[in-house]
């Protein structure tokens, strides 16, 4: 873990230096200094417009009936490109503009879901390009045991989740509460 943190702190940092001395050294300062300006403003307007997107594709997603799973995670590595674009670096910048591909994106996505899933294997629903935007129609989806979280499965309905839970109605009117006599507590 040390070591993690010590090439990300200090050696990747010290490489991203060595990286724009040299091109400004090839380049000059100024078309340097403009290429760094240019791709930090790339990145923030990545991070400007990709925000409402997100938002509205999700919107879409769960009208249809969907889990906006495709969109927040595409809006997300998209987030993390303008990030990587506004850091100012070679390095860095080259992720950046790697995450602008959606090929590549989509692929790095996958793999990152399936990490985070932790059982090696994504359904095809998502970033399957076919505009399928859920998660039905794989074979290899994972389902939640009988005892795992409040999901069941069921199969007379498909593949959509019955999620179980409590409410309780706020517009029914409530008994008013009972005065107090005074003088007891």
């Amino acid at each position: 873990m040390r070591l993690a943190l010590l090439i990300v702190f200090i050696v990747f940092p010290l490489l991203e230096i060595a990286l724009l001395v040299k091109l400004g050294s090839l380049l000059g300062f100024w078309p340097t200094f403009a290429l760094v300006l240019g791709t930090a403003a790339l990145g923030s307007s990545i991070l400007h417009h990709q925000g409402f997107a997100v938002l509205r594709r999700s919107q879409e997603a769960i009208a249809e009936g969907h889990a906006p799973i495709e969109p927040v995670v595409d809006g997300l590595f998209l987030l993390i490109s303008g990030m990587l674009l506004i850091t100012p670096g070679l390095i860095t910048d080259s992720m950046g503009l790697l995450l602008l591909v959606p090929p590549v994106r989509r692929a790095i996505a996958r793999w990152s879901v399936a990490k985070v899933l932790d059982n090696g294997s994504v359904p095809g629903g998502i970033f399957s390009g076919s505009g399928e935007r859920s998660w039905r129609g794989s074979a290899d989806a994972r389902r939640p045991g009988p005892n795992e979280g409040a999901a069941r499965w069921p199969a007379s309905r498909g593949d959509a989740p019955v999620i179980d839970g409590e409410f309780e109605r706020l517009d029914e009117t409530m008994a008013p509460p009972r005065p107090r006599s005074p003088g007891k507590f």
